[in-house]
């Protein structure tokens, strides 16, 4: 075999090598021009994301000079932690909608938070204390949505002009007191050289308070909204609008106590005393169950003459504003409640924390808090209740005394029988006449109306302690007899009434008060 030959074969066997070099090739070739176009594609994506980034970091910065060229009184509306005080804007920038959020929060520098703490504290310096605004933009555009990116956030500091700030801190009254949040605080004042009245309006967050920051003036009217429900430790359902005094520089703490109220449910008691008994009464030394129309339940630390309650079996209501209540007298039962009106349906009485504190409401049956049974009779056990919010405490027995009046129809000197014939009587609450009005009453109530039975007795004995004016109006001779009871004790208390006894005082027997007869056509 020659060279030739050789060469020959091997070259023919090179055809096939040829061919698998040009496929390899043409993959390498391939896969090079798939990630070149893909790094294309991915710096175009980096590109675009990026020219997004820089636009939204350029809305992000006007929105920064927007606000820090707001006036104090904008900021002030803006400020807050609720999201309900965030301004939204978007703009299209070729063809990308971008969305700019606004918001503010006032930063004490010492504890860094956008809330402010719920305290009434005294005054406070806000230059010591480090007060200032924090103003942010964010930014978002739908593909930083769609990736559930972080959006573009810009945020500085803006300090109040020199004027003054006002907190408003609302409390529930709890021990130890716990923030309310929702109470909306509405400020007015009108600033220095300004002709008009600025009004501004923020509702507490989660710490139980929110800040309005330079105001330029030294006093500001502060309202509190209505909450439905709610009621102050005296028990009205609207806060009283107060003038709040604010220097420059100074932050004011203006503090508000709400809690939902509550109520009482009385049951009327009499206990008599052991081993004695009435013609209309056995008493056996055991507390009964009787009849009533009204009583008094007044926090133990109340401070004000008028901060008590009056429950009745019935009441009447205003139609609007604070929907004070009046007792309806003459309506007897075993129980009574009190109030729940329109603005608040649970109760007006203020749930104090009795538990924590040991202080009660006292419960005793009247008109007012001078009808309280233990004062007038240390032997005497007042009832004792704690309230809780929007709750109703059942049956608080409540202590009564007793008035047996005897109705004759003849006279002192011949007095025949008792009276089968039902007559009017009312009884008037005269140790209440001085007394102020109840706290959250449109009225007070001290007449109590009812009948004699056909046994010649009052048909409702049981009374409140202390001193009343006792009428009874006899149609037929045309007279009133009337009388003053002083019910200091849990005994029987008896008067005698003539129905034909002359136009004159004369002494009942057993009681020896004076009883008067006279001509009239009512009592």
């Amino acid at each position: 075999m020659t060279f030739r030959t050789i060469f020959r074969n091997i070259a023919r066997r090179e055809d096939g090598l040829t061919l698998i070099e040009v496929v390899i090739t043409s993959l390498f070739v391939a896969l090079i021009v798939v990630g070149t176009l893909t790094g294309f594609q991915v710096i175009d994506r980096v590109s675009a994301d990026q020219r997004f980034h820089n636009v939204a970091a350029q809305l992000a910065e006007e929105s920064q000079q927007q606000l820090r060229s707001d006036p104090a009184s904008t900021l002030n509306l803006l400020a807050g932690t609720s999201k309900a005080m965030r301004n939204y804007v978007t703009k299209n920038v070729d063809g990308t909608v971008y969305t700019i959020t606004q918001a503010a929060a006032y930063v004490n520098e010492s504890k860094p938070s956008s809330d402010c703490l719920a305290t009434a504290a005294s005054e406070s310096s806000s230059k010591g204390d480090g007060d200032y605004l924090r103003v942010t933009s964010s930014v978002t555009w739908p593909q930083i949505k769609a990736a559930k990116r972080e959006p573009v956030t810009e945020s500085s500091i803006i300090t109040p002009p020199d004027g003054s700030a006002l907190e408003v801190d609302a409390t529930n009254g709890w021990s130890p007191e716990e923030p309310l949040a929702g109470v909306t605080a509405l400020v007015k004042y009108t600033g220095v050289e300004a002709t008009e009245a600025t009004n501004l309006e923020g509702t507490t967050g989660t710490a139980g308070c929110v800040v309005f920051g330079g105001i330029p003036s030294n006093s500001a009217k502060v309202e509190i909204k209505e909450i439905p429900g709610y009621v102050t430790t005296s028990g009205a359902v609207k806060v009283p609008p107060r003038e709040v005094t604010i220097a420059p520089n100074i932050t004011t703490h203006d503090a508000v106590v709400l809690n939902e109220g509550g109520a009482i449910t009385a049951k009327f008691m009499y206990t008599p005393p052991a081993g004695t008994e009435s013609s209309t009464f056995t008493h056996e030394g055991r507390v009964e169950t009787v009849t009533g129309d009204t009583f008094v339940a007044a926090f133990e630390e109340a401070t004000s003459a008028n901060e008590f309650t009056v429950g009745a079996t019935k009441f009447e209501y205003e139609a609007s504003g604070e929907h004070k209540y009046k007792p309806v007298t003459g309506t007897y039962g075993i129980n009574a409640t009190t109030p729940m009106g329109t603005g608040y349906t649970k109760g007006d009485l203020f749930p104090f924390p009795s538990l924590a504190t040991k202080k009660y409401w006292i419960v005793y049956a009247g008109d007012c808090k001078e009808n309280n049974a233990n004062s007038i009779d240390s032997a005497v056990t007042d009832g004792k209740a704690t309230v809780e919010a929007g709750k109703t405490m059942a049956e608080v027995k409540v202590p009564m005394t007793y008035l047996q009046v005897n109705v004759y129809t003849g006279t002192s000197a011949a007095q025949g029988a008792l009276a089968s014939t039902a007559y009017k009587v009312k009884i008037t609450n005269t140790t209440c006449a001085k007394a102020p009005v109840p706290s959250n009453a449109s009225a007070a109530n001290l007449e109590h109306t009812q009948e004699t039975t056909t046994l010649g007795h009052l048909e409702h004995p049981f009374q409140a302690f202390g001193k009343e004016q006792v009428c009874l109006y006899n149609p037929a001779e045309k007279h009133t007899y009337t009388f003053e009871a002083n019910l200091n004790s849990t005994t029987e208390h008896s008067d005698t009434i003539y129905l034909k006894q002359k136009e004159e005082t004369y002494t009942s027997p057993g009681s020896k008060d004076s009883i008067t007869v006279a001509k009239a056509s009512s009592c």
